[in-house]
């Protein structure tokens, strides 16, 4: 497998931009607003993500999936036409429920009611930028993927800074969304070709439709409860605590390591479409599984160690000496990166080309669930440690599942 030629550059190279940046706009953002400010902001973006986890029904999921299996293009125009027009419907309903709930719910940091109901539309201008991604992911448009990334990068950096510096939280959010418009008009005039072969294809058969939105929700259901590993720690942190400033520092601990996992997500988002296209040659998946376990552990092993090591000092530098409390929660969070790249990613998204994404949905909810109760458990002995420890044991234990079942698998598979 040529990952040159099948645009691994391309891929990574965005991802290396898209997340360099993104990092940077964290930091200018925590710059500037203060430290309160940045934890009340952190917890109603939180809320925010949580919900966006149900974003069109996980019907993007299903495009990837169906997109790129091997079927006649007029079909696979079909299920991008019924995947926007359903899609978008469904995050309505969620744009209603984000603004009641930011209305009248009782967050436990009071100040950031107000501002979980100025995210109210985004999720429909976030379905329509990310429907773009997808589309060119499945038809393999690496350099068109890449351009489009860039660009939504480019637009929330200078977007979302420029409203933090003039306006504070809500030159934040409103900064969001000129970005994500700006992002989903971009996306559209590259796909503008496809849009129109979209626009005359045919209808699904009412079979067809059931398949696919079970398909996807099933996927939607296994990535809620694996991403709610990422957010259900604020809650709990917001919520035992109650101290804008410790969840400030501890959502400073996760930006490295959550933003370092665009090293895995960049090599499934150039492979997954050939692992779906040849999800029945388990000869071929079991290789380069292999292949892709062994480079992962050495690469991702090399920069765990480093930057356990250089924890303060990149603490220091990067937010300044009043988040210097956050770099045992780091460490810790560097650990849990380790695993989860080496091991969890490309495991959760080959067994999702396999098709086989019941597992994933039932390792997602043990995850899940185990997550919440570990985190409050052990916040009461080791305080916010006790949160970045219990992320650590559930990836530990969700690894530990995926990849000894998905060897067994192709081995029984694939003698």
């Amino acid at each position: 497998m040529n990952l040159v030629h099948m645009g691994l550059f391309h891929i990574m190279g965005s991802n290396v931009i898209n997340y360099f940046i993104l990092f940077l706009t964290n930091i200018f953002i925590v710059r500037l607003l203060n430290k309160t400010n940045y934890g009340i902001y952190s917890y109603a973006y939180n809320l925010y993500s949580i919900v966006l986890l149900f974003s069109g029904l996980g019907l993007l999921n299903g495009l990837l999936q169906y997109g790129s299996e091997a079927r006649p293009e007029p079909e696979k125009l079909a299920y991008q036409r019924f995947g926007l027009l359903f899609g978008l419907l469904f995050d309505f309903f969620l744009s209603a429920f984000i603004f009641l709930y930011g209305n009248y719910a009782k967050a436990a940091i009071p100040q950031a009611s107000k501002y979980i109901k100025l995210f109210a539309l985004l999720p429909l201008l976030d379905y329509l930028y990310n429907f773009c991604l997808i589309v060119l992911r499945a038809n393999k448009k690496n350099k068109e993927y890449a351009r489009l990334l860039n660009a939504n990068t480019v637009y929330n950096f200078l977007c979302t800074c420029a409203g933090a510096y003039f306006f504070g939280i809500p030159g934040v959010i409103l900064g969001k969304y000129l970005s994500f418009t700006l992002s989903a008009l971009t996306g559209f005039s590259i796909c503008k070709k496809n849009a129109r072969k979209m626009i005359t294809a045919g209808r699904l058969q009412p079979s067809q439709k059931r398949e696919f939105i079970r398909y996807s929700f099933i996927c939607c259901l296994s990535a809620c409860v694996v991403s709610l590993l990422y957010y259900v720690d604020i809650l709990v942190v917001g919520h035992f605590i109650s101290d804008a400033a410790v969840v400030a520092s501890y959502k400073t601990a996760t930006l490295i390591p959550t933003a370092l996992t665009f090293i895995p997500n960049s090599v499934m988002i150039l492979l997954y479409p050939y692992f779906a296209e040849r999800n029945h040659d388990y000869p071929w998946i079991k290789q380069h599984l292999r292949e892709l376990i062994r480079c992962l552990f050495c690469f991702n092993a090399a920069i765990t160690v480093l930057l356990i090591l250089c924890a303060p000092l990149i603490i220091r530098i990067l937010w300044g000496e009043e988040y210097l409390d956050a770099i045992a929660p780091f460490r810790i969070l560097m650990i849990s990166y380790f695993v989860t790249a080496t091991f969890r990613i490309p495991c959760i998204n080959i067994l999702a080309a396999l098709r086989k994404v019941k597992l994933n949905l039932i390792v997602g909810v043990i995850s899940a669930v185990s997550n919440i109760v570990l985190d409050i458990l052990f916040i009461q002995i080791w305080g916010v440690n006790g949160v970045s420890a219990a992320t650590v044991l559930v990836f530990v234990i969700a690894s530990g599942i995926y990849y000894p079942y998905l060897k067994y698998y192709l081995h029984d598979k694939a003698p």
